[in-house]
């Protein structure tokens, strides 16, 4: 059962106009009482900047709750622009909720801290990767964003991060998960042929579970751009369009023999490496890949990664995950856009392919289905995209976490 918007309290005040909003202004601020507010992609921007400066006036937050009034899964809270954007071009014809300060946690609503980042990563302690990769990779995700999540799925033995736990900065700021074999079978819904290693259940997991602004998903190969580097790319970004950074590839070999001057090495190949391009379609109408291993570094706001519900959760298998979601930013109304002049770099590994030697790639996902074919649909005179639950990344699930 949906719990909607409705259900929040007997006091939610439903307002159709600016005017009437202004009308009732006194009784709000006295009661702070919930409010959903009617847009239309009719309004002028001014309309919808008086619209918002009113509400952020009164302390309040605004929240996406298209189509459904769900308050299980809205979007948000949205800033002026992002409201501006969401109005015109994601949600026309749409219901926000919105929400005083004081009452956000009372209502289990998602928050963001302002310009904070995180980047999302997952794995598995199954022999694959070498631990010096994983300590080269946690240390320098560490200086570069804010926040590191870092999901650990299905591993017979210890969390893959217990074998390297004393060779990485204890920073405050690295969240530790761990879903244990007989818990990951009990969220794949026992499927023998789901991904050993769950991509779309990881980074879902960590999506909705950090406060950032900025969420990055990636895999344990990639050395990130440096701080500096990120924070001057996010100031030329907008927070409408999901970024996918191509990675340049270099040799693991390499990258160990220069382990102790690893910084000196990095500035060496931001000078002189070249963008990777590597154009791909793994469908013949395929325009959403923009290149091949897309989702080794995609970026975007926390309110698109909402928005489009994270990765499809019935993409339990292996590929075409990366190009789903970014046809569905699309189809949502966002834009998407390639990088290639931020250097990141991808560590170069054997066994790891679509060969079948990799127990995460032993059962694919169908690219027709999930890429070709994958469209709008109707539900109940409801235009919907995404297929996944309104409680997608367990959001209704508590899962214990540490802070390293």
């Amino acid at each position: 059962m949906i719990n909607t918007i409705k259900n929040l309290s007997q006091s939610v005040l439903y307002i159709n106009t600016e005017k009437e909003l202004k009308e009732k202004v006194l009784s709000i601020e006295n009661t702070k009482s919930e409010l959903v507010i009617k847009s239309s992609k009719t309004m002028t921007e001014s309309q919808i900047n008086e619209y918002f400066n009113l509400i952020d006036s009164l302390d309040y937050k605004i929240y996406d709750s298209f189509p459904f009034d769900n308050i299980n899964d809205c979007v948000g809270p949205l800033d002026k622009n992002e409201f501006t954007y969401f109005i015109q071009n994601v949600s026309n014809n749409g219901n926000f909720l919105c929400v005083h300060k004081d009452n956000i946690k009372k209502y289990n609503l998602p928050n963001k801290i302002k310009d904070k980042t995180c980047v999302i990563v997952f794995g598995r302690n199954d022999g694959y990767k070498e631990k010096e990769r994983f300590i080269i990779h946690i240390t320098r995700m560490l200086e570069t964003f804010d926040e590191v999540i870092y999901v650990d799925w299905n591993s017979e033995k210890r969390s893959f991060l217990y074998e390297i736990i004393d060779d990485i900065p204890k920073t405050g700021r690295l969240k530790h998960f761990v879903i244990e074999p007989k818990i990951a079978k009990i969220l794949e819904n026992y499927d023998p042929n789901a991904q050993a290693c769950s991509t779309v259940f990881s980074f879902n997991i960590g999506i909705r579970r950090t406060d950032a602004e900025y969420i990055v998903l990636s895999t344990t190969d990639i050395i990130p751009p440096t701080k500096e580097i990120l924070e001057e790319f996010i100031k030329k970004t907008n927070k409408h369009t999901m970024y996918v950074l191509s990675r340049r590839d270099i040799d693991y070999k390499d990258v160990i023999n220069n382990k102790d001057n690893l910084n000196d090495y990095i500035d060496y190949l931001n000078r002189t490496s070249k963008p990777r391009y590597f154009p791909a379609k793994v469908t013949p109408n395929d325009n959403y890949s923009l290149f091949n291993c897309c989702g080794d570094f995609q970026f975007a706001t926390k309110n698109i990664w909402l928005k489009v519900k994270g990765y499809e959760e019935q993409m339990k298998y292996a590929c075409f995950v990366d190009t789903n979601v970014q046809k569905k930013s699309v189809l949502y109304g966002f834009k998407l856009k390639d990088i290639y002049d931020v250097p990141l770099y991808h560590m170069s590994h054997t066994g790891m392919s679509n060969d079948g030697s990799s127990p995460s790639k032993q059962f694919y996902n169908n690219a027709m289905d999930w890429v070709e074919y994958f469209d709008k649909y109707v539900e109940n005179n409801q235009i919907l995209i995404s297929r996944n639950e309104d409680s997608w990344g367990f959001s209704e699930t508590e899962i214990e976490y540490e802070i390293i």
